[in-house]
């Protein structure tokens, strides 16, 4: 179980009991590592009463938490432990900012390639670098010449890409053929790169608005909500992110797709 996946520690005590099997005696280990009842446990996963810290610091160590989910483990305790609406609501936003730390897309990659900032400004400075790292992927895509036909792009340029895709081990050649190595390279939500990268990609989606494809989407549209649905909208936007990045895993790779998603307040 993924505590970060849970807005309360009662669903996630719940969900690894019922994972563990009615008969395996967990609730009793679980309570016996806490030093409570099992009574007193059994109350507290009907929401009647909660766990003091001290129970969940015992608790975190005999679920060998790692030290960020035991203290979102105590922000889920003290929110339901508020006394006050406006306490409750402030651990609800700090749990919420957790989540979504969590939840963002460089906590979950792995066997990422860390470019000097020279080589970052170069990677991010057009969109055709990152297209032709991806396109080195497809089996249909095997040289220089194939690349500058799909991408319109002269081969002098494709070339030059390769040359610096190659030299910092993106790509590699063999059997003849472009492939693209099992490294990637993601730029942090920090970088001042951020900038130009955002902009080369809205650049293309403009580009491609003037084409006349049924299959593409784009939407551009503003309205007036309050901050609560704007935060609401905000999470399944996330959660969206989430789920494509997972199925973007386990998709055959045909082509490259771009997908620009922008919600913001004026």
């Amino acid at each position: 179980m993924n505590i970060f996946d849970y807005n309360d520690y009662q669903s996630y005590l719940k969900d690894l009991c019922l994972a563990k099997g009615q008969r395996s005696g967990y609730k009793t280990k679980l309570a016996s590592a806490i030093e409570v009842q099992g009574a007193y446990l059994s109350r507290v996963l009907a929401r009647k009463v909660n766990l003091n810290l001290e129970q969940a610091f015992r608790l975190s160590k005999f679920l060998a938490l790692t030290e960020k989910e035991r203290s979102f483990l105590f922000l889920l305790i003290e929110k339901e432990r508020a006394g006050s609406f406006e306490l409750q609501e402030y651990f609800k936003k700090k749990i919420e900012t957790e989540i979504n730390n969590y939840n963002k897309i460089q906590t979950r990659l792995s066997n990422v390639k860390e470019l000097t900032d020279e080589s970052k400004a170069q990677y991010y400075s057009n969109w055709y670098y990152l297209t032709i790292h991806l396109m080195a992927e497809m089996d249909h895509i095997k040289s220089a010449e194939d690349l500058s036909n799909k991408l319109n792009l002269n081969l002098e340029t494709v070339n030059e890409v390769l040359s610096f895709l190659q030299k910092h081990s993106l790509v590699e050649y063999a059997e003849n053929r472009i492939t693209a190595t099992d490294v990637s390279v993601h730029l942090p939500g920090d970088s001042p790169l951020v900038t130009q990268h955002h902009r080369n990609w809205r650049l293309k989606a403009m580009q491609d608005v003037t084409k006349t494809n049924d299959d593409h989407l784009h939407l551009s549209a503003a309205t007036t909500i309050d901050f609560e649905t704007y935060c609401k909208i905000r999470k399944m936007i996330l959660k969206t992110i989430e789920e494509s990045v997972k199925l973007f895993k386990e998709s055959p790779i045909e082509d490259v797709y771009a997908l620009n998603i922008d919600w913001y307040r004026m």
